[in-house]
């Protein structure tokens, strides 16, 4: 009988949608951030001979959770991306988190819907990341909530430096040709430091507080080698199955 996992508190770290488009032109993308947060951006740097640029500045996900927003494009992608407004805890070293992995998912996909049904390019191909976190007292308690969620026979105690990479696509259900979706996960467990540097900038930076905190990254992703863009119809319905992909490997763990 299969014993049942430990439930781990996953938490949002980071999150990040991709495209890879057809094509973009330089001028293309001058009116998506006023599409998803209704504003325009606190700071923008363009680099045109290089067809780069990057906005950046506060959007509002769910009812009222203030986030930090980037946008980044290339002639070959662009990325959103969403952290928490402070980088980290000063007092606990923690690192500041959105909030809960089955709450902020929903939002940030929602978030990005419109954009991605009306001013996106057609994609050849969408990823969806997430970097999630669950703050623990130990490492060994790390391991030992980590475990039982991949197909490792290991016992938690006398262990150090786990690190799990698997990538098992499975195919799109949301799509209907034949289309697989890449399911890359990274489990790990490790330590967030701060480090204090001095006013007087006369020393050198000396070790902080620490915290223990379990690890789990996904990169949930159409495959590569796409020739011909995504149905435009069908893309809205891709994001979602990517979240609901994520969804299941943090609270299923690893599995076919």
């Amino acid at each position: 009988m299969t014993q049942p996992k430990p439930p781990i508190e996953w938490n949002v770290l980071v999150a990040r949608l991709t495209v890879f488009p057809e094509s973009l032109t330089d001028n293309s993308h001058a009116d998506w951030w006023k599409v998803v947060t209704g504003s325009e951006p606190e700071n923008e740097q363009r680099r045109p001979r290089e067809g780069i640029a990057e906005y950046t500045g506060t959007a509002r996900i769910g009812d009222s959770r203030d986030v930090s927003l980037i946008l980044g494009t290339r002639l070959d992608r662009t990325d959103w991306v969403i952290r928490a407004l402070d980088r980290v805890d000063a007092t606990t070293g923690a690192p500041e988190l959105l909030g809960a992995v089955s709450t902020v998912l929903p939002e940030f996909t929602s978030l990005l819907t419109p954009w991605l049904t009306t001013k996106s390019p057609p994609a050849l191909r969408v990823a969806l990341g997430v970097q999630l976190t669950a703050i623990v007292d130990t490492p060994e308690r790390g391991y030992e909530l980590l475990l039982p969620y991949l197909p490792l026979k290991v016992e938690p105690t006398g262990i150090s430096d786990l690190l799990f990479r698997i990538n098992r696509p499975r195919r799109s259900k949301s799509l209907e040709d034949d289309t697989m979706i890449n399911r890359l996960s990274t489990w790990s467990v490790g330590k967030f430091s701060t480090f204090v540097v001095p006013i007087s900038g006369g020393g050198t930076p000396r070790p902080g507080s620490s915290v223990f905190g379990c690890r789990l990254e996904l990169d949930i992703s159409t495959e590569q080698g796409r020739t011909t863009p995504l149905p435009t119809a069908e893309i809205s319905g891709l994001l979602n199955e990517l979240a609901t992909l994520s969804l299941e490997i943090a609270e299923e763990g690893d599995k076919p």
